[in-house]
């Protein structure tokens, strides 16, 4: 049967039916409509098996069975029953409710739709899937003007390289961005991000987060204030009081930005870096303008880069030089341009140096080039070696020996009671073997043709007093509070 009721545009027409009957439902005056029931209201359609409109024509309808409304071109929304009021343009569906806007569909089982403002809000579970994602939550609306999904409570946002897991989310599915806020995890691959605030293109696999946020991922822990990430080209800029924690190498490092590269296996951190390698029984610290890590499943190739007015700093040993390379796998340091140490009183001068450390410990110390020693005596004299190439020998980070190769040079001054000088010996050999006592000199061995000369404290004129080479820069000596400072200043910046 198809019936056309004359009314005007806004209001409800009934298209058609297969089977119209007049009853009553809770004493209200109802037409029963069976069969191929269309409805219509300006531009929108509603099918349905059967339905019960009342005679009044301005009170709201029920419809069951394949229910169906289009609305235009672009959204169409199924159910087994709904409830429509033809005069606020709200229809509530219920049952197995399928709501498909061009290319996204969301399903549940209780949804709220306004034809007019072409809203849809929904307090069930609901599962919306796009070309790129797949988002759940138990509470939400969607603007279809807009395009944007607003979820609350237990929300899943499901993508190709990860998973967002949070409480709010806003998400735009012409732009597939989602933002989020509230605490949230953002659970990749590779790891899991921990945020409060951040934005997640899910079609990319790029987020942005903001506020204090932290990223576990395998053996490291990484916190900043601004994270962005490009899961596909396997690169991360964090910037803002950043600081990364391995925990398998017990190494913190930290800075004001850290760029990540994945594929490259590195990581660059610049803005006042500091390091810190925590090995019993002391810390190491290695601070520079620029920290670069190379990261490699192979131990051998692990390696950190300082550029640039780099420092080191242990209670037993402290260090300076413009470059350095610390190796993981065979726990060396290499020191390049104008290095200097220093070790308890001595202080170490060469063209390039590098330690080797053994259980955690300094083991040798390799002095290559116009390697110098400098320690003071308790009158503030300068004891001083210098050769070739030197190899220091240390136990319990302590100098036991000191080996000298070639181009030996040796001045020492002898004490009288630590009191008084009783004159300066000077020495030549190529070769020689420096003994050490509580950190100080205490023999000298000369192993190829020496040549000596004692000079009495009254001849001993100021020049005589250095070797050719010599520079004290105790001055330069860093300090455990040069670091801590240094991320201190870098925090109130």
């Amino acid at each position: 049967m198809a019936l056309g009721i004359a009314t005007a545009q806004d209001k409800l027409e009934m298209l058609n039916t297969d089977i119209l009957e007049l009853g009553k439902v809770n004493g209200q005056s109802v037409h029963r409509l069976i069969g191929h029931v269309v409805f219509k209201q300006q531009g929108m359609l509603i099918y349905c098996d059967s339905a019960i409109k009342p005679v009044k024509k301005s009170e709201p309808i029920n419809a069951y069975g394949h229910v169906r409304m289009n609305q235009g071109d672009t959204t169409t929304l199924t159910s087994q029953s709904m409830t429509y009021d033809p005069n606020t343009k709200v229809a509530i569906f219920r049952g197995n409710v399928v709501f498909k806007d061009k290319k996204t569909t969301l399903t549940t089982e209780v949804l709220e739709y306004n034809t007019s403002t072409k809203n849809a809000t929904y307090n069930t579970f609901a599962k919306i899937v796009d070309q790129s994602s797949i988002l759940t939550s138990l509470q939400g609306s969607y603007d279809s003007q807009s395009k944007i999904f607003y979820f609350r409570r237990k929300v899943k946002a499901v993508g190709p390289q990860g998973t967002l897991i949070t409480d709010t989310l806003d998400y735009n599915t012409t732009t597939k961005m989602a933002i989020f806020r509230g605490p949230s995890e953002l659970v990749k691959i590779d790891g899991v991000v921990h945020a409060d605030y951040g934005e997640y293109k899910t079609d990319e696999s790029v987020s942005r987060v903001k506020g204090r946020a932290k990223v576990e991922s395998g053996n490291y822990i990484i916190t900043g204030d601004d994270m962005y990430n490009d899961e596909k080209n396997k690169m991360t800029i964090i910037k803002n009081n950043v600081t990364i924690i391995s925990i398998k190498d017990k190494i913190i490092i930290e800075g004001d930005v850290v760029h990540y590269f994945g594929k490259k296996g590195y990581s660059k951190v610049f803005g006042n870096p500091v390091m810190k390698s925590y090995a019993e029984p002391d810390t190491l610290f290695i601070i520079a303008d620029t920290l670069i890590s190379i990261d490699n499943n192979i131990a051998a190739e692990k390696r950190l880069y300082a550029y640039r007015h780099s420092k080191i700093f242990r209670t037993d040993i402290q260090g300076k030089c413009d470059s350095l390379v610390y190796n993981f796998g065979d726990s060396t340091i290499h020191f390049f341009r104008e290095p200097v140490l220093w070790s308890d009183g001595n202080q170490i001068l060469a063209d390039s140096i590098h330690i080797q450390m053994a259980n955690k410990a300094i083991d040798k110390l390799h002095m290559n080039t116009n390697s110098f020693i400098i320690s003071t005596d308790s009158l503030k004299n300068f004891n001083q070696v210098k050769g070739r190439k030197m190899v220091a020998h240390f136990q319990k980070n302590t100098i036991q020996k000191v080996d000298v190769f070639g181009n030996g040079e040796s001045l020492y001054f002898a004490l009288e009671g630590d009191t008084a000088v009783m004159g300066m010996n000077k020495v030549i050999c190529s070769d020689m073997v420096i003994h050490f006592d509580s950190s100080k000199v205490s023999t000298i061995s000369f192993l190829t043709s020496p040549e000596g000369l004692f000079i009495p404290p009254h001849e001993i004129e100021e020049p005589a007093r250095r070797l050719k080479g010599f520079k004290w820069r105790i001055a330069e000596r860093p300090l455990l509070a040069d670091v801590k400072r240094r991320r201190i200043l870098t925090k109130k910046s």
